[in-house]
């Protein structure tokens, strides 16, 4: 009878390990996209292998999944709330939380460029988060681009709206709080540099990079 007791209890804890990407939290859908652009899961249970699967067209994206697009690709995804992430070549971002309802977001760019054009947060301690190697970025409903390519510095232009950003090591003081036109960088270990007025062609690029146009 034990014996029995025992193995309903490690099947059942094998089904709710394995079900376990399957029942994420959705965060939005996959708009467009130019290959190569794949969405990976992580595994369901240490020691299991990620799962990656080529983007199709609506595409859902849930809460942990990773968003990488390789050399020449492009993904935009709408989330849940209306915002659009627009990933550049060679990038790749994890999405860590989008709840729409608390309106508080948050998301790793591992490496490569993304554009937010986040909407307006109106609920109480509403956050929309953008993390890289060396900054931490609160976009304020805005429109802005976050390069992290280079694993010793974070660049941010903001086309609209307000961007507060610091470095990421929390031993750094500073931060720097950007509005329309400006951009900041933050390498690592130091403090951002003071906002700076972005050139047309530093913009261009940047939106170029991200959304294609």
């Amino acid at each position: 009878m034990r014996t029995r007791s025992l193995a309903a209890k490690y099947i059942l804890a094998a089904l709710v390990c394995s079900s376990g990407a399957a029942f994420a939290q959705k965060a939005g859908v996959v708009t467009r996209f130019v290959a190569p652009a794949m969405i990976v899961q992580p595994p369901a249970k240490p020691g299991l292998q990620e799962v990656s699967a080529q983007v199709a067209a609506n595409a859902p994206i849930k809460w942990k999944d990773i968003l990488r697009t390789g050399d020449g690709g492009r993904l935009r995804a709408q989330l849940n709330d209306g915002s659009i992430l627009s990933l550049g070549s060679k990038s790749q971002l994890v999405v860590q939380k989008h709840d729409e309802k608390k309106q508080q977001s948050a998301f790793d760019l591992s490496y490569g460029q993304v554009r937010a054009q986040v909407v307006h947060l109106a609920q109480p301690d509403s956050s929309f988060e953008v993390r890289t190697n060396t900054a931490v970025c609160g976009v304020l409903g805005t429109d802005g681009v976050f390069d992290g390519s280079s694993p010793a510095q974070t660049v941010v232009i903001v086309i609209s709206g307000v961007v507060a950003a610091r470095n990421s090591d929390p031993n750094v003081t500073g931060s720097v709080t950007l509005t329309a036109g400006q951009f900041t960088v933050i390498r690592q270990g130091q403090a951002p540099t003071g906002a700076q007025q972005a050139n047309s062609n530093q913009i261009n690029g940047a939106v170029t990079g991200t959304t294609g146009n």
